[in-house]
């Protein structure tokens, strides 16, 4: 299930959740799930003002007490290392950024991934330099704990993103930089869609050497075309308008 909040009819969408019944509030959500298995097994997840809902992970807008979430991404010598940031960020300095997103017409679009077992935030992903005029964006997402690695969190934000980059605001186009020795990273991409479309060599210093970098990117057209649902909406949406 990837969708938009609020989306009343989203759980019941969700082929691991037949029968369920939500609870839809503005600023929170419970949503009890039945999964078909050997047996049935109900599982209650308490989200924080969802905005896009997955199967297991939901994206929420960034709030100051998730200053040191924003600040393993940047700090963590494991997690930077892919990154390529190399000035240290403090909790304190954090928290004041983030009291300044979400501003009118800001270019900057950032989501706390959140891990619905757990009801934690697990990284960040976001939509840099979004232009409105020529409908494009750049996405990066980061999982700032190596525990949670491997494990299709980021892979499923992803998705979340790009529905929401090319549902809902209409985006043309969404590319992403990404260092060519993260190899994990291009796969992931690679799985969700994106296509290598060059590379800028020897863009970045890094450990005392030039480092190339993979430009990759995706079309809405692209997009659509591996997500027929989104496109027959898209295509009933157009049929009214006539």
């Amino acid at each position: 299930m990837i969708g938009a909040f609020p989306a009343p009819d989203a759980a019941r969408s969700c082929p691991r959740a037949k029968g369920c019944q939500e609870y839809f509030g503005y600023h929170s959500l419970t949503v009890a799930f039945m999964i078909i298995a050997d047996e049935f097994v109900i599982s209650i997840f308490q989200m924080r003002n969802p905005f896009l809902i997955g199967d297991r992970v939901y994206l929420r807008a960034v709030e100051p007490e998730d200053a040191p979430i924003v600040a393993a991404c940047n700090n963590d010598p494991s997690v930077r290392v892919s990154f390529f940031t190399h000035t240290p960020l403090s909790v304190a300095l954090s928290a004041k950024r983030i009291e300044s997103y979400y501003q009118p017409g800001a270019d900057y679009i950032p989501f706390v991934i959140c891990l619905m077992e757990l009801d934690e935030g697990a990284g960040i992903t976001a939509l840099h330099r979004v232009d409105l005029v020529s409908h494009a964006a750049v996405f990066s997402v980061c999982i700032s704990k190596p525990e949670h690695w491997g494990k299709g969190y980021g892979g499923e934000a992803t998705r979340l993103m790009l529905k929401y980059a090319f549902d809902i605001l209409n985006m043309h186009r969404i590319q992403l930089h990404v260092w060519t020795g993260n190899t994990a990273g291009i796969r992931a991409y690679e799985n969700a869609g994106f296509t290598r479309e060059g590379c800028l060599r020897e863009a970045m210093a890094h450990d005392g050497r030039y480092c190339d970098f993979l430009v990759m990117g995706m079309l809405e057209s692209e997009w659509r075309a591996r997500n027929p649902a989104s496109s027959a909406i898209v295509v009933d949406r157009d049929a009214h308008r006539e």
